[in-house]
């Protein structure tokens, strides 16, 4: 047995494309490995700035040399084919790459694939040797893991969060910004002037997170701190200005806040019409008499209540209105807080107001969704209306992998699953698609309806994998009915009793698809959510001269794998 070490030197490539690289380098070596029938013990990957490491533990098919692991990970990169934007550049991620080095505990080799940097003095690119590449990582005090950099960040920033009384406020989504940064990074700790404590929490920790990417601290009891921590690396210099840049933006928000319109939020709906929305494609009012007509419709599939519908009709009214407010226009993160801000002032209801601000929920990853239902559905309206808009607006033809379009898709799926909607997302799209077809004439109505439905199941799958479903698993689902909820439960239970049983679940499957299913004598049960786990258990035992019953039970439900 042995280990393999394969260090893949970029360049230009955007932090938001880091996670979904990993993504596919993972799918693709396995799926190499799976060719060449090569175990192993487990495959890893991690980043670094500019350095994309992948391991292979405990290689038993020793008869395998680095040129073989050469052409796997050739290949492997050769099917990533995605394009994505540098610096107004249109690059490919095999464009991207300098340097391949492959190591094992006795010999490496390097694959050049474009200049690198001579004047750069880069221990890591330069190691002849799988021990110089481990001397050099401790010489550079680079922590290889990104777990283990997320772990040595977060327990220091917990200290100094309870040297001050309080603790942090987590978000993944910066954490995770922090550990793809920096090789080392340690936690710093912050403060800006007390007398800005009087800004509205939600609104505060907003400026700070988003706009400074910075973890507000908070005292037990819920109230705010004028405390924060954030990241850098071991050996780089504090940042001086940073606390005094905090002071300068909050200042200019609490004049902003203070200085508030009297007008109505309602008010502010028709100054939609001077605020462009995304790509040029019209306004944000446009957009509001859009979300208007989409949000009922989804009332309508989920069966709500009147008092529910009335809700979602004013949250879909205002909801956008703050866009117009000179506040936002200035800080556009703040759209939503602010909305709130006038929604509750003018009088409306607790969850009209609530709503007006949730509706862009969740951003991040570890954002809670809308509370209510009302706002669940104007959020996943809201969300929709977005990524129908931009794909009928985009002039770039690999939008599939644009990261906000993904994100927003990604949030949409979260509301759904985390609130067990039960609806078919395929129905939705259609309703959607003839409110755009009235509103604005659209020409291929095919291809669009083709375009939404497959980048939502490609950012599906994704979600899939991070979740650690298996790629088989997940492929073998056929997706004809976009019901996301139902769909999930379905892999979910896959999952389960494939774990369960080793794979065998999966096997089974596959020998189930190739059977020829008229032959069966028996009239076969109708599978529902009761009786799936044991339809499950049972095809996983079952004899191969039963697969042919099981395959009318499980008719439409699987695809053959390629």
């Amino acid at each position: 047995m042995h280990n393999l070490l394969i260090d893949i030197v970029t360049k230009n490539i955007p932090n938001d494309f880091i996670g979904f690289i990993n993504r596919s380098l993972y799918e693709k070596i396995r799926k190499e490995f799976k060719k060449l029938q090569l175990l192993y013990s487990n495959i890893d990957l991690d980043t670094i700035k500019d350095h994309f490491f992948i391991y292979v533990t405990s290689i038993e098919n020793t008869k395998y040399t680095l040129e073989d692991y050469e052409t796997i990970i050739i290949n492997a990169i050769d099917s990533i084919n995605f394009k994505y934007k540098y610096n107004h550049e249109s690059l490919s991620f095999k464009e991207s790459i300098l340097q391949i080095k492959i190591f094992n505990e006795e010999q490496h080799k390097t694959i050049n694939f474009n200049d690198v940097d001579e004047n750069k003095n880069n221990e890591l690119v330069n190691s002849s040797t799988f021990n110089d590449f481990s001397s050099a990582l401790l010489k550079n005090e680079i922590i290889l893991k990104k777990d283990q950099r997320l772990e040595s960040f977060e327990k220091s920033a917990n200290k100094l969060a309870r040297a001050n009384g309080c603790s942090i406020i987590n978000n993944k989504s910066i954490m995770n910004e922090y550990a793809n940064k920096f090789d080392y990074p340690v936690s710093v700790e912050g403060s800006f002037d007390e007398k800005y404590l009087c800004i509205d929490k939600s609104i505060l920790y907003t400026v700070l997170m988003e706009n400074f990417k910075v973890l507000p601290m908070e005292f037990e009891n819920g109230n705010s701190s004028n405390f924060f921590v954030y990241a850098k690396n071991k050996n780089s210099e504090d940042s001086r200005v940073l606390c005094a840049e905090i002071n300068n933006k909050l200042e200019e928000i609490n004049n902003l806040i203070t200085k508030k319109s009297d007008k109505k939020l309602e008010d502010f709906v028709e100054d939609l019409k001077n605020v462009t929305y995304i790509n040029n494609y019209g306004n944000f009012y446009d957009k509001t008499q859009r979300l208007i007509k989409i949000s009922p419709e989804l009332c309508k599939m989920l069966s709500v209540s009147e008092e529910t519908v009335n809700s979602v009709n004013r949250i879909s009214f205002l909801c956008k209105a703050d866009k117009a407010t000179e506040i936002v226009k200035k800080c556009p993160y703040l759209h939503g807080l602010i909305g709130r801000l006038y929604a509750k002032s003018d009088g409306e209801e607790n969850i009209v107001y609530d709503g007006v601000y949730e509706h862009i929920k969740p951003r991040f990853i570890s954002e809670s969704i809308p509370n209510s239902t009302a706002a669940r559905i104007v959020a996943i309206s809201d969300k929709m209306e977005y990524v129908m808009s931009y794909i009928i607006s985009s002039s770039d033809e690999n939008f599939k992998y644009n990261y906000k379009l993904r994100k927003t898709i990604t949030s949409v799926i979260s509301i759904i699953l985390k609130s067990e909607l039960d609806f078919n997302l395929s129905d939705f799209i259609t309703k959607i698609l003839y409110v755009f077809l009235q509103d604005k004439g659209i020409v291929d109505y095919e291809y669009f309806e083709k375009s939404i439905k497959e980048i939502i199941l490609d950012v599906y799958r994704d979600e899939c994998i991070k979740s650690g479903y298996d790629f088989d698993e997940i492929d073998v689902i056929n997706y004809a009915n976009l019901n996301i909820f139902k769909l999930n439960r379905l892999l979910t239970n896959l999952h389960e009793i494939n774990s369960k049983y080793n794979g065998k679940l999966m096997l089974q499957i596959q020998k189930m698809l190739e059977v020829n299913c008229n032959e069966c004598k028996y009239t076969p049960m109708e599978l529902d959510s009761n009786n799936l786990c044991d339809m499950f258990e049972r095809l996983s035992k079952c004899s191969d001269e039963d697969l042919a019953f099981y395959k009318l039970i499980f008719k439409g439900v699987f695809n053959k794998l390629n």
